[in-house]
């Protein structure tokens, strides 16, 4: 049986992959078991909470939220979320993947336990670091009030690279419990369903017959200069989160 599970990182064609293969849910599932965020939600708030203060006991709540939805070994599976890794980089100072290795300890032990003749790979997405940081800088800008220029907060993220070494302390803290690969998300471009292609070649599956899906979280041209004066601007916080909300729903629409 092969595990493969795709533990981010945030910012690298996640949300592209997810959604692809939500779309597509019916027919990959005839093939192989899917764990996409919705259904991993509980396992990926402790993961969050974990990298935030790290706790034996929410480890512990983890392993338990992930066995409980862990599907039959009749199939290959798939779990998918970014979250597995941590937080996203940069809403603090100092923050990024540094407790990474012991959830995906964790993770991988619970699998292990599970499926103990299971072929587990743990695989990361990465991407060209400049786009990677600015992508992360939006991502940032939209859910908290961040009023540092791009080039003054990107020192915030200098913790969380390379990305290469952040693999490579997932790798080391595995000790050969699970293959750690990594894929720059660049290399999916040409293909048939972009990132989603390159996890069916991880699982040896086909991505024939499937249907492509437009790309996620896609960031307008505008987009930092209108979240950074509004983020700078003199509202209250609620009516900053309306103004946001407001500005994305029009930009998803495609009326701006």
């Amino acid at each position: 049986m092969r595990i493969l599970v795709h533990a981010g990182f945030h910012k690298t064609g996640t949300s592209s992959l997810q959604s692809c293969a939500a779309a597509n849910a019916d027919r990959l599932s005839r093939n192989l078991n899917l764990l996409l965020p919705g259904g991993l939600r509980p396992v990926a708030q402790l993961a969050r909470r974990y990298a935030i203060r790290p706790e034996q006991r929410k480890l512990n709540r983890m392993r338990r939220e992930l066995n409980a939805v862990l599907p039959p070994p009749d199939k290959p599976l798939f779990i998918t979320s970014e979250d597995l890794s941590g937080l996203v980089p940069g809403r603090r100072p100092g923050a990024g993947y540094d407790e990474a290795p012991e959830l995906l300890r964790t993770v991988v032990t619970t699998l292990d336990d599970r499926y103990p003749r299971a072929e587990i790979t743990v695989w990361f997405t990465t991407r060209d670091e400049d786009a990677w940081m600015k992508s992360i800088y939006w991502q940032n800008l939209r859910g908290h009030r961040i009023t540092e220029d791009f080039d003054t907060y990107r020192a915030r993220l200098t913790d969380s690279l390379p990305l290469a070494d952040r693999v490579e302390a997932v790798r080391a803290g595995l000790r050969g419990r699970a293959r750690v690969l990594s894929t720059g998300v660049e290399t999916s471009r040409a293909r048939a369903v972009g990132p989603l292609s390159l996890a069916l070649d991880l699982l040896g599956l086909p991505d024939e017959g499937l249907t492509p899906t437009p790309p996620g979280n896609l960031r307008p041209k505008d987009g930092i200069e209108t979240l950074l004066r509004l983020n700078r601007s003199t509202l209250d916080e609620d009516r900053l989160a309306r103004r946001k909300r407001r500005y994305l729903r029009k930009q998803r629409m495609g009326r701006l």
